[in-house]
C-alpha cells in the first residue's frame, strides 16, 4: 500500500507546479513530520519517503534558496 501511494504521490510531486515559498515550506514540512515520526516509531515507511523528499527538494531548492545555505 505505501509503496503505490508513494508513487502516485512523486508523480504528483513531480507534475505540480510549486509556485510560492509557503506552498513548498507546507509540502516539505508534511513529509519532515511523517518522515520524523517513522524514524522515531522504527517503522519501514521512511524508505517510501525518501524518493518523495528527494523529488520535492530537487523541484525547491532554487524557491528556497538552498543554494546560499547548503
Amino acid at each position: 500500500v505505501c509503496a503505490m501511494a508513494s508513487a502516485k504521490l512523486n508523480t504528483l510531486l513531480q507534475t505540480k507546479v510549486i509556485e510560492n515559498q509557503d506552498e513548498a515550506c507546507y509540502i516539505l514540512g508534511k513529509l519532515e513530520h511523517v518522515l520524523s515520526q517513522s524514524i522515531k516509531e522504527q517503522t519501514e515507511i521512511y524508505s517510501f519517503l525518501i524518493p518523495l523528499v528527494r523529488t520535492l527538494v530537487s523541484k525547491i531548492y532554487e524557491l528556497l534558496f538552498m543554494n546560499l545555505h547548503l
